[in-house]
Protein backbone atom coordinates (compact mmCIF):
# COMPACT_ATOMS: atom_id res chain seq x y z
CA UNK A 1 0.00 0.00 0.00
CA UNK A 2 3.27 2.34 0.56
CA UNK A 3 3.44 1.92 -3.48
CA UNK A 4 0.34 3.12 -4.13
CA UNK A 5 -0.16 6.06 -1.95
CA UNK A 6 3.37 7.38 -3.74
CA UNK A 7 1.52 6.18 -7.12
CA UNK A 8 1.26 3.46 -8.99
CA UNK A 9 2.75 4.46 -11.68
CA UNK A 10 6.40 3.73 -9.26
CA UNK A 11 5.92 0.24 -9.54
CA UNK A 12 9.56 -0.98 -10.21
CA UNK A 13 11.29 2.39 -9.70
CA UNK A 14 10.64 2.94 -5.95
CA UNK A 15 12.14 -0.29 -3.71
CA UNK A 16 9.02 -1.98 -1.89
CA UNK A 17 9.41 -5.20 -0.66
CA UNK A 18 5.78 -6.43 -0.88
CA UNK A 19 5.57 -4.89 -4.58
CA UNK A 20 8.75 -6.33 -5.51
CA UNK A 21 7.21 -9.72 -4.28
CA UNK A 22 4.68 -10.10 -6.66
CA UNK A 23 5.99 -8.06 -9.90
CA UNK A 24 8.72 -10.52 -10.15
CA UNK A 25 8.89 -13.86 -7.99
CA UNK A 26 12.67 -13.55 -7.93
CA UNK A 27 12.85 -11.45 -5.13
CA UNK A 28 11.38 -14.16 -2.82
CA UNK A 29 14.92 -15.81 -3.47
CA UNK A 30 16.11 -12.54 -1.28
CA UNK A 31 13.82 -12.81 1.90
CA UNK A 32 15.71 -12.92 4.41
CA UNK A 33 12.91 -13.05 7.60
CA UNK A 34 9.26 -14.38 6.58
CA UNK A 35 6.27 -11.79 6.66
CA UNK A 36 2.94 -12.02 7.14
CA UNK A 37 0.83 -9.10 5.48
CA UNK A 38 -2.99 -8.49 5.01
CA UNK A 39 -5.08 -5.57 3.25
CA UNK A 40 -8.79 -4.38 3.45
CA UNK A 41 -9.06 -2.50 0.09
CA UNK A 42 -11.76 -0.53 -1.09
CA UNK A 43 -10.89 -1.11 -4.86
CA UNK A 44 -9.32 -3.99 -6.32
CA UNK A 45 -7.46 -3.78 -9.85
CA UNK A 46 -9.47 -4.76 -12.95
CA UNK A 47 -8.62 -7.79 -14.67
CA UNK A 48 -7.04 -9.27 -17.72
CA UNK A 49 -10.24 -8.55 -18.83
CA UNK A 50 -9.90 -5.03 -19.39
CA UNK A 51 -7.48 -5.32 -21.81
CA UNK A 52 -10.01 -6.39 -24.61
CA UNK A 53 -12.91 -5.32 -26.88
CA UNK A 54 -15.42 -7.39 -24.83
CA UNK A 55 -18.73 -6.27 -24.87
CA UNK A 56 -21.07 -6.80 -21.79
CA UNK A 57 -18.22 -8.20 -19.77
CA UNK A 58 -16.80 -6.63 -16.49
CA UNK A 59 -13.58 -6.20 -15.81
CA UNK A 60 -13.66 -6.46 -12.31
CA UNK A 61 -15.36 -5.02 -9.21
CA UNK A 62 -14.13 -1.20 -8.65
CA UNK A 63 -15.66 0.27 -5.34
CA UNK A 64 -16.35 -3.31 -2.96
CA UNK A 65 -14.69 -4.52 0.07
CA UNK A 66 -11.78 -6.96 -0.61
CA UNK A 67 -9.24 -8.78 1.34
CA UNK A 68 -5.52 -10.02 0.81
CA UNK A 69 -3.69 -11.84 2.69
CA UNK A 70 -0.11 -12.63 2.30
CA UNK A 71 2.71 -14.49 3.72
CA UNK A 72 6.41 -14.88 2.16
CA UNK A 73 10.11 -15.98 2.32
CA UNK A 74 11.23 -18.31 -0.38
CA UNK A 75 8.21 -19.62 -0.74
CA UNK A 76 5.05 -17.17 -1.19
CA UNK A 77 1.59 -17.47 -0.70
CA UNK A 78 -1.35 -14.78 -1.36
CA UNK A 79 -4.69 -14.99 -1.38
CA UNK A 80 -7.27 -11.92 -2.23
CA UNK A 81 -10.84 -10.98 -3.27
CA UNK A 82 -14.33 -9.47 -3.34
CA UNK A 83 -17.52 -10.23 -2.26
CA UNK A 84 -20.72 -8.29 -2.71
CA UNK A 85 -24.35 -9.36 -2.27
CA UNK A 86 -26.96 -6.69 -3.10
CA UNK A 87 -30.71 -8.05 -3.37
CA UNK A 88 -33.50 -5.39 -2.90
CA UNK A 89 -37.39 -5.81 -3.03
CA UNK A 90 -39.43 -2.96 -3.27
CA UNK A 91 -43.34 -2.27 -3.68
CA UNK A 92 -44.91 1.09 -5.48
CA UNK A 93 -48.29 2.53 -6.69
CA UNK A 94 -47.53 3.89 -9.87
CA UNK A 95 -49.98 5.89 -11.46
CA UNK A 96 -50.69 5.02 -14.95
CA UNK A 97 -53.11 7.16 -17.51
CA UNK A 98 -56.70 5.72 -16.12
CA UNK A 99 -55.53 3.56 -13.21
CA UNK A 100 -53.09 3.20 -10.56
CA UNK A 101 -51.09 -0.37 -10.76
CA UNK A 102 -49.01 -1.79 -7.88
CA UNK A 103 -45.72 -2.15 -8.56
CA UNK A 104 -43.35 -4.97 -7.15
CA UNK A 105 -39.52 -4.92 -8.23
CA UNK A 106 -37.07 -7.92 -7.28
CA UNK A 107 -33.04 -6.92 -8.03
CA UNK A 108 -30.33 -9.19 -7.27
CA UNK A 109 -26.35 -7.88 -7.81
CA UNK A 110 -23.57 -10.30 -6.65
CA UNK A 111 -19.93 -10.22 -7.76
CA UNK A 112 -17.62 -12.57 -6.72
CA UNK A 113 -13.90 -12.07 -7.23
CA UNK A 114 -11.42 -13.99 -5.82
CA UNK A 115 -7.45 -15.02 -6.60
CA UNK A 116 -5.10 -17.49 -4.90
CA UNK A 117 -1.29 -17.23 -5.98
CA UNK A 118 1.88 -19.71 -4.98
CA UNK A 119 5.20 -18.24 -5.45
CA UNK A 120 9.17 -19.41 -4.95
CA UNK A 121 12.60 -18.04 -5.35
CA UNK A 122 15.95 -19.96 -5.25
CA UNK A 123 19.74 -18.53 -6.10
CA UNK A 124 21.25 -19.75 -9.43
CA UNK A 125 24.62 -18.66 -8.87
CA UNK A 126 26.11 -16.18 -6.27
CA UNK A 127 24.69 -13.31 -9.07
CA UNK A 128 21.77 -14.98 -10.22
CA UNK A 129 18.66 -16.21 -8.73
CA UNK A 130 14.98 -17.42 -10.46
CA UNK A 131 11.33 -17.49 -9.65
CA UNK A 132 8.40 -18.68 -10.55
CA UNK A 133 4.57 -18.21 -9.69
CA UNK A 134 1.08 -19.82 -10.59
CA UNK A 135 -2.24 -17.66 -9.68
CA UNK A 136 -5.74 -19.01 -10.67
CA UNK A 137 -8.66 -16.60 -10.03
CA UNK A 138 -12.00 -16.84 -11.06
CA UNK A 139 -15.02 -13.99 -11.00
CA UNK A 140 -19.02 -14.40 -11.21
CA UNK A 141 -21.14 -11.65 -11.41
CA UNK A 142 -25.13 -12.10 -11.77
CA UNK A 143 -26.67 -8.94 -12.41
CA UNK A 144 -30.74 -9.22 -12.50
CA UNK A 145 -33.87 -7.17 -12.62
CA UNK A 146 -37.42 -8.59 -12.69
CA UNK A 147 -40.74 -6.40 -12.53
CA UNK A 148 -44.37 -7.47 -12.08
CA UNK A 149 -47.28 -4.48 -12.61
CA UNK A 150 -51.12 -5.03 -11.89
CA UNK A 151 -53.88 -3.08 -11.89
CA UNK A 152 -55.03 -1.91 -8.00
CA UNK A 153 -57.81 0.38 -9.32
CA UNK A 154 -58.97 3.96 -10.64
CA UNK A 155 -56.59 6.41 -11.10
CA UNK A 156 -59.53 9.12 -12.57
CA UNK A 157 -62.94 8.79 -11.55
CA UNK A 158 -64.58 10.02 -14.61
CA UNK A 159 -62.51 7.37 -16.89
CA UNK A 160 -64.79 5.51 -19.45
CA UNK A 161 -62.32 2.57 -19.01
CA UNK A 162 -63.80 -0.43 -17.06
CA UNK A 163 -60.65 -2.63 -16.83
CA UNK A 164 -60.78 -6.28 -15.71
CA UNK A 165 -57.21 -7.48 -15.81
CA UNK A 166 -54.05 -5.55 -16.88
CA UNK A 167 -50.41 -7.15 -15.75
CA UNK A 168 -47.03 -6.35 -16.95
CA UNK A 169 -44.31 -8.58 -16.22
CA UNK A 170 -40.51 -7.60 -17.21
CA UNK A 171 -37.03 -9.84 -16.78
CA UNK A 172 -33.96 -8.81 -17.28
CA UNK A 173 -30.67 -11.41 -16.23
CA UNK A 174 -27.23 -10.73 -16.93
CA UNK A 175 -24.66 -13.49 -15.48
CA UNK A 176 -21.31 -13.75 -16.11
CA UNK A 177 -18.43 -16.67 -15.42
CA UNK A 178 -14.92 -16.61 -15.96
CA UNK A 179 -11.72 -17.86 -14.83
CA UNK A 180 -7.51 -17.10 -15.39
CA UNK A 181 -4.61 -18.94 -14.92
CA UNK A 182 -1.17 -16.63 -15.24
CA UNK A 183 2.14 -18.17 -14.71
CA UNK A 184 5.27 -16.03 -13.91
CA UNK A 185 8.97 -16.95 -14.70
CA UNK A 186 11.78 -14.32 -13.00
CA UNK A 187 15.36 -13.87 -13.14
CA UNK A 188 17.23 -11.34 -10.98
CA UNK A 189 21.05 -10.47 -11.81
CA UNK A 190 22.61 -8.84 -9.22
CA UNK A 191 25.90 -6.81 -11.95
CA UNK A 192 27.42 -5.24 -9.11
CA UNK A 193 26.49 -3.86 -5.25
CA UNK A 194 23.44 -2.03 -5.91
CA UNK A 195 22.91 -2.55 -9.66
CA UNK A 196 20.48 -5.35 -10.76
CA UNK A 197 18.68 -6.33 -13.46
CA UNK A 198 15.22 -8.57 -13.68
CA UNK A 199 12.97 -10.09 -16.25
CA UNK A 200 9.79 -11.42 -16.00
CA UNK A 201 7.37 -13.51 -18.66
CA UNK A 202 4.18 -14.16 -18.07
CA UNK A 203 1.45 -16.20 -19.45
CA UNK A 204 -2.22 -15.26 -19.31
CA UNK A 205 -4.74 -17.51 -20.35
CA UNK A 206 -8.27 -16.41 -19.95
CA UNK A 207 -11.80 -18.12 -20.42
CA UNK A 208 -15.36 -16.52 -19.43
CA UNK A 209 -19.06 -17.45 -20.42
CA UNK A 210 -21.80 -14.54 -20.83
CA UNK A 211 -25.25 -15.47 -20.56
CA UNK A 212 -28.15 -12.64 -21.62
CA UNK A 213 -32.24 -13.31 -21.12
CA UNK A 214 -34.30 -10.03 -21.63
CA UNK A 215 -38.16 -10.55 -21.42
CA UNK A 216 -41.17 -8.77 -21.58
CA UNK A 217 -45.16 -9.19 -21.01
CA UNK A 218 -48.18 -6.95 -21.42
CA UNK A 219 -51.78 -8.89 -21.07
CA UNK A 220 -54.63 -6.47 -20.83
CA UNK A 221 -58.35 -7.14 -21.13
CA UNK A 222 -60.96 -4.10 -20.50
CA UNK A 223 -64.18 -3.00 -21.64
CA UNK A 224 -64.95 0.51 -23.48
CA UNK A 225 -67.61 2.76 -23.19
CA UNK A 226 -68.04 5.93 -25.77
CA UNK A 227 -68.60 9.11 -23.54
CA UNK A 228 -72.79 9.81 -23.83
CA UNK A 229 -73.03 6.14 -24.59
CA UNK A 230 -74.24 3.11 -23.07
CA UNK A 231 -72.83 0.64 -26.01
CA UNK A 232 -69.55 -1.41 -24.35
CA UNK A 233 -66.81 -2.78 -26.29
CA UNK A 234 -64.91 -5.47 -24.75
CA UNK A 235 -61.17 -5.88 -25.94
CA UNK A 236 -58.41 -8.50 -25.28
CA UNK A 237 -54.92 -7.20 -25.93
CA UNK A 238 -51.91 -9.95 -25.73
CA UNK A 239 -48.08 -8.32 -25.94
CA UNK A 240 -44.69 -9.95 -25.58
CA UNK A 241 -41.16 -9.57 -26.25
CA UNK A 242 -38.84 -11.87 -26.20
CA UNK A 243 -35.37 -11.29 -26.72
CA UNK A 244 -34.14 -14.61 -26.16
CA UNK A 245 -31.34 -16.60 -24.15
CA UNK A 246 -27.91 -15.40 -25.26
CA UNK A 247 -24.80 -17.68 -24.45
CA UNK A 248 -21.40 -17.25 -25.53
CA UNK A 249 -17.76 -18.76 -24.47
CA UNK A 250 -14.72 -16.06 -24.84
CA UNK A 251 -10.87 -17.35 -24.47
CA UNK A 252 -7.87 -14.75 -24.28
CA UNK A 253 -4.39 -15.50 -24.12
CA UNK A 254 -2.02 -12.67 -23.14
CA UNK A 255 1.58 -13.22 -23.32
CA UNK A 256 4.29 -10.44 -22.02
CA UNK A 257 7.26 -9.88 -21.47
CA UNK A 258 9.72 -7.10 -18.74
CA UNK A 259 12.79 -6.06 -18.10
CA UNK A 260 14.03 -3.57 -15.72
CA UNK A 261 17.09 -1.86 -14.65
CA UNK A 262 17.97 -0.70 -11.04
CA UNK A 263 20.65 1.10 -9.81
CA UNK A 264 20.80 2.17 -6.73
CA UNK A 265 24.57 2.36 -5.57
CA UNK A 266 24.21 5.56 -4.47
CA UNK A 267 22.11 5.61 -1.26
CA UNK A 268 21.23 9.34 -1.95
CA UNK A 269 19.36 8.56 -5.06
CA UNK A 270 18.28 5.61 -7.58
CA UNK A 271 17.88 5.67 -11.12
CA UNK A 272 15.75 2.77 -13.00
CA UNK A 273 14.66 2.13 -16.58
CA UNK A 274 11.97 -0.24 -17.71
CA UNK A 275 10.47 -1.73 -20.79
CA UNK A 276 7.73 -4.12 -21.34
CA UNK A 277 5.82 -5.83 -24.37
CA UNK A 278 2.72 -7.68 -24.36
CA UNK A 279 0.95 -9.38 -27.27
CA UNK A 280 -2.67 -10.49 -27.34
CA UNK A 281 -5.18 -12.59 -29.22
CA UNK A 282 -8.62 -13.64 -28.09
CA UNK A 283 -11.40 -15.63 -30.00
CA UNK A 284 -14.98 -16.27 -29.01
CA UNK A 285 -17.79 -18.77 -30.68
CA UNK A 286 -20.66 -16.95 -32.59
CA UNK A 287 -23.84 -15.15 -31.00
CA UNK A 288 -27.14 -15.54 -31.85
CA UNK A 289 -29.42 -13.11 -30.55
CA UNK A 290 -33.00 -13.88 -31.02
CA UNK A 291 -36.00 -10.61 -30.95
CA UNK A 292 -39.74 -12.11 -31.19
CA UNK A 293 -42.32 -9.16 -31.00
CA UNK A 294 -45.66 -10.89 -30.55
CA UNK A 295 -49.25 -8.77 -30.39
CA UNK A 296 -52.79 -10.15 -30.12
CA UNK A 297 -56.13 -7.82 -30.52
CA UNK A 298 -59.73 -8.99 -30.40
CA UNK A 299 -62.56 -6.11 -30.27
CA UNK A 300 -65.85 -7.51 -29.86
CA UNK A 301 -68.35 -5.16 -30.90
CA UNK A 302 -66.85 -5.78 -34.58
CA UNK A 303 -65.73 -9.17 -33.83
CA UNK A 304 -62.24 -8.38 -35.12
CA UNK A 305 -58.80 -10.01 -34.43
CA UNK A 306 -55.69 -8.74 -35.06
CA UNK A 307 -51.95 -10.42 -34.66
CA UNK A 308 -48.45 -8.94 -35.51
CA UNK A 309 -46.11 -11.31 -35.66
CA UNK A 310 -42.19 -9.15 -36.10
CA UNK A 311 -39.14 -12.26 -35.67
CA UNK A 312 -35.43 -10.87 -36.08
CA UNK A 313 -32.59 -12.90 -35.59
CA UNK A 314 -28.84 -12.09 -35.66
CA UNK A 315 -26.00 -14.50 -35.65
CA UNK A 316 -22.81 -12.62 -34.15
CA UNK A 317 -19.37 -13.32 -33.98
CA UNK A 318 -18.01 -11.47 -31.11
CA UNK A 319 -14.40 -9.85 -31.61
CA UNK A 320 -11.70 -12.20 -32.77
CA UNK A 321 -8.34 -10.65 -33.40
CA UNK A 322 -5.11 -9.84 -31.71
CA UNK A 323 -3.34 -6.78 -30.17
CA UNK A 324 -0.19 -5.30 -28.81
CA UNK A 325 1.26 -3.29 -26.06
CA UNK A 326 4.39 -1.82 -25.53
CA UNK A 327 5.47 0.58 -22.57
CA UNK A 328 8.95 2.05 -20.95
CA UNK A 329 9.88 4.16 -18.49
CA UNK A 330 12.59 5.78 -16.59
CA UNK A 331 12.44 6.90 -13.08
CA UNK A 332 14.47 8.29 -10.42
CA UNK A 333 14.43 9.08 -6.55
CA UNK A 334 16.15 11.16 -4.09
CA UNK A 335 16.52 10.31 -0.35
CA UNK A 336 17.33 13.52 1.91
CA UNK A 337 17.12 12.58 5.64
CA UNK A 338 13.71 12.37 5.96
CA UNK A 339 12.92 13.21 3.01
CA UNK A 340 11.79 11.07 -0.51
CA UNK A 341 10.96 12.42 -3.88
CA UNK A 342 10.08 10.39 -6.46
CA UNK A 343 9.67 11.36 -10.20
CA UNK A 344 9.58 9.32 -13.69
CA UNK A 345 8.39 9.87 -17.35
CA UNK A 346 6.68 7.01 -18.76
CA UNK A 347 4.91 5.71 -21.82
CA UNK A 348 2.28 3.36 -22.97
CA UNK A 349 0.92 2.18 -26.39
CA UNK A 350 -1.58 0.03 -27.39
CA UNK A 351 -3.40 -1.23 -30.58
CA UNK A 352 -6.09 -4.03 -31.24
CA UNK A 353 -7.33 -5.01 -34.68
CA UNK A 354 -10.48 -7.15 -34.24
CA UNK A 355 -13.32 -8.54 -36.58
CA UNK A 356 -16.67 -9.86 -36.90
CA UNK A 357 -19.76 -10.62 -39.30
CA UNK A 358 -23.18 -9.72 -38.49
CA UNK A 359 -25.94 -12.47 -40.42
CA UNK A 360 -29.38 -10.12 -39.93
CA UNK A 361 -32.70 -11.68 -41.03
CA UNK A 362 -36.00 -9.81 -39.79
CA UNK A 363 -39.58 -10.27 -40.96
CA UNK A 364 -42.64 -8.53 -40.20
CA UNK A 365 -45.91 -10.23 -40.94
CA UNK A 366 -49.46 -8.52 -39.55
CA UNK A 367 -52.47 -10.50 -39.45
CA UNK A 368 -56.09 -8.85 -39.35
CA UNK A 369 -58.93 -11.38 -39.42
CA UNK A 370 -63.03 -10.02 -39.82
CA UNK A 371 -66.26 -11.92 -40.16
CA UNK A 372 -66.38 -11.13 -43.98
CA UNK A 373 -63.05 -11.72 -44.55
CA UNK A 374 -59.25 -12.35 -43.49
CA UNK A 375 -56.09 -10.20 -44.53
CA UNK A 376 -52.56 -11.46 -44.16
CA UNK A 377 -49.87 -8.80 -44.98
CA UNK A 378 -45.76 -9.61 -45.10
CA UNK A 379 -45.06 -6.08 -43.82
CA UNK A 380 -41.16 -6.49 -44.15
CA UNK A 381 -38.51 -8.85 -44.92
CA UNK A 382 -34.83 -8.26 -45.31
CA UNK A 383 -31.88 -10.76 -45.07
CA UNK A 384 -28.37 -9.53 -45.00
CA UNK A 385 -24.67 -10.40 -43.61
CA UNK A 386 -22.35 -7.41 -42.93
CA UNK A 387 -18.59 -7.28 -42.07
CA UNK A 388 -17.35 -5.39 -39.06
CA UNK A 389 -13.28 -4.12 -39.06
CA UNK A 390 -11.78 -2.27 -36.25
CA UNK A 391 -9.02 -0.66 -35.72
CA UNK A 392 -8.05 0.99 -32.15
CA UNK A 393 -4.71 3.01 -30.73
CA UNK A 394 -4.56 3.80 -26.98
CA UNK A 395 -1.71 6.05 -26.41
CA UNK A 396 -0.42 7.54 -22.92
CA UNK A 397 2.11 9.65 -21.23
CA UNK A 398 2.78 10.13 -18.04
CA UNK A 399 4.33 12.07 -15.50
CA UNK A 400 4.21 10.84 -11.91
CA UNK A 401 5.62 12.71 -8.96
CA UNK A 402 5.53 11.53 -5.17
CA UNK A 403 6.62 12.37 -1.63
CA UNK A 404 7.51 10.84 1.64
CA UNK A 405 8.14 12.34 4.64
CA UNK A 406 8.77 11.27 8.42
CA UNK A 407 6.85 13.97 10.03
CA UNK A 408 7.63 12.26 13.49
CA UNK A 409 9.53 9.17 14.65
CA UNK A 410 7.92 6.04 13.00
CA UNK A 411 5.25 8.08 11.38
CA UNK A 412 5.33 8.69 7.50
CA UNK A 413 3.29 10.61 5.45
CA UNK A 414 3.11 10.30 1.56
CA UNK A 415 1.01 11.79 -1.10
CA UNK A 416 1.27 11.33 -5.05
CA UNK A 417 0.25 13.06 -8.14
CA UNK A 418 0.54 12.36 -11.88
CA UNK A 419 0.06 14.49 -14.74
CA UNK A 420 -0.71 12.33 -18.05
CA UNK A 421 -1.49 12.77 -21.57
CA UNK A 422 -4.30 10.15 -22.88
CA UNK A 423 -5.39 9.60 -26.08
CA UNK A 424 -7.03 7.37 -28.66
CA UNK A 425 -7.54 6.39 -32.32
CA UNK A 426 -10.62 4.49 -33.00
CA UNK A 427 -11.59 3.48 -36.79
CA UNK A 428 -14.46 1.28 -37.99
CA UNK A 429 -15.21 -0.23 -41.59
CA UNK A 430 -18.24 -2.09 -43.33
CA UNK A 431 -20.60 -1.60 -45.45
CA UNK A 432 -23.29 0.15 -43.24
CA UNK A 433 -20.90 3.05 -41.93
CA UNK A 434 -17.42 3.93 -41.53
CA UNK A 435 -15.56 6.29 -39.27
CA UNK A 436 -12.50 7.30 -36.97
CA UNK A 437 -13.04 9.07 -33.89
CA UNK A 438 -9.58 10.48 -32.28
CA UNK A 439 -9.94 11.48 -28.53
CA UNK A 440 -7.19 13.43 -26.71
CA UNK A 441 -7.49 14.86 -22.79
CA UNK A 442 -4.91 15.83 -20.38
CA UNK A 443 -5.25 14.34 -17.13
CA UNK A 444 -3.85 16.28 -13.82
CA UNK A 445 -6.63 15.38 -11.07
CA UNK A 446 -5.04 11.61 -10.03
CA UNK A 447 -3.71 11.64 -6.77
CA UNK A 448 -3.47 9.81 -3.76
CA UNK A 449 -2.28 10.09 -0.21
CA UNK A 450 -1.17 7.69 2.33
CA UNK A 451 0.05 7.64 6.20
CA UNK A 452 2.52 5.05 7.19
CA UNK A 453 3.20 4.31 10.90
CA UNK A 454 5.50 1.48 12.85
CA UNK A 455 3.97 -0.32 15.46
CA UNK A 456 7.14 -1.92 16.34
CA UNK A 457 10.07 -2.80 14.48
CA UNK A 458 8.19 -6.20 13.33
CA UNK A 459 4.80 -4.29 12.76
CA UNK A 460 3.86 -2.20 10.16
CA UNK A 461 0.43 -0.10 9.54
CA UNK A 462 -0.15 1.25 6.50
CA UNK A 463 -3.31 3.50 5.27
CA UNK A 464 -4.40 4.43 1.96
CA UNK A 465 -7.09 6.94 0.20
CA UNK A 466 -7.60 7.12 -3.13
CA UNK A 467 -11.02 9.27 -3.34
CA UNK A 468 -11.57 11.83 -0.24
CA UNK A 469 -9.67 11.90 2.79
CA UNK A 470 -12.85 12.81 4.71
CA UNK A 471 -14.88 10.07 4.05
CA UNK A 472 -14.07 6.63 5.92
CA UNK A 473 -15.09 4.17 3.22
CA UNK A 474 -12.63 5.49 0.94
CA UNK A 475 -9.64 4.17 3.39
CA UNK A 476 -7.39 1.13 3.17
CA UNK A 477 -6.02 -0.55 5.46
CA UNK A 478 -2.49 -2.63 5.57
CA UNK A 479 -0.67 -4.73 8.64
CA UNK A 480 2.77 -6.33 7.61
CA UNK A 481 4.14 -8.52 10.24
CA UNK A 482 7.83 -9.21 10.24
CA UNK A 483 8.82 -13.03 12.11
Amino acid sequence: MRMEALGRDFSGFVKDQITDLYRNPVFFSKMKNPIFFGEVVRRVPASGWSSLPVRNLSSGMASTTGIRLGYGKTFGLLLRGNYLNQPSNFSSNMPGGFYTFDNTVDTKNREIWAEAQIAMGFPLSEKLSCGVSYTFGMSEILDSYESTSNRCGNHLSFSNYDSTYDARQSLRENYQKGKSHITRVGLLWNKAKGISWDFVATVELFSANISIEDNYQHIRDYTYRSINSSIFSSTSENFSLNKGLVSVDIEATNLRFDLHFLNSSNEMKTFAVQFGARVSSFSSDDRDDSFNYSESFHESSSDTSKNILSLSSNSVALPDGFGFQINGGTGWTFQLDDFLLAAAVLGNFRYLNYEYDVHRQISDTSTTITPDTTITLKAYQDARSIHHDHKVTLYRIALPLGVEYQLIKNLCLRAGWVVQFLGSINKETSIEKSSRVISNRLDYSTATFGIGYRISDKFIADLLNLGEIGRPRDWNLSLIFSF
